[in-house]
């Protein structure tokens, strides 16, 4: 039958989602402390390594015993996004890992700006949320959203909805 017939000539690894948000804002000179999750797994070990590379606090990152790290693979020809594979959870966080995540923010200090950025994979869920909007010192906080439930955002500085998303 006939089949489509890539031919490969590189690859490359960039840290998405959050780790995305967190690199830029590090390439910006910013102090950049990130809580968050990732798998016990190689794509784990390899985005906290190029998180620490970029100078980024990582402490704040649980190690999940429960789930893999987001994966995305794009497959690009002539400058074209043909297909996205993508291998993530998007259930509900871990009770236990849940908790974490809310001690680890609560143990941040000196903080200018909180940014939430919710991809619906689980992860920032309301307690998550909520002791991102009440962190110490009151910081700024940005929450880029997704869903359709934007009071579950209450207490933010600004919302940075796509079109798409707004238009929803």
């Amino acid at each position: 039958a006939p089949v489509q017939v890539l031919r490969w000539e590189r690859e490359a690894d960039r840290p998405g989602g959050a780790a995305n948000a967190a690199m830029n804002l590090a390439a910006l000179g910013c102090d950049v402390r990130l809580v968050g999750l990732v798998g016990d797994d190689q794509p784990g070990r390899w985005l906290l390594r190029t998180l620490r590379g970029a100078g980024i606090d990582t402490r704040g990152v649980m190690v999940s015993r429960t789930r893999a790290t987001t994966l995305k693979t794009r497959v690009i020809a002539r400058g074209q996004h043909m297909l996205r594979i993508d291998r993530e959870s998007r259930a509900t966080i871990d009770p236990t890992e849940e908790r974490r995540m809310v001690a680890a923010i609560g143990r941040l200090k000196g903080l200018s700006g909180v940014v939430c950025s919710d991809y619906s994979k689980g992860v920032l869920s309301a307690p998550v949320m909520a002791a991102s909007l009440s962190a110490k010192g009151r910081p700024f906080v940005l929450v880029d959203p997704k869903g359709r439930d934007y009071s579950r955002y209450a207490g933010a500085n600004l919302l940075t909805p796509n079109e798409k998303e707004l238009m929803e």
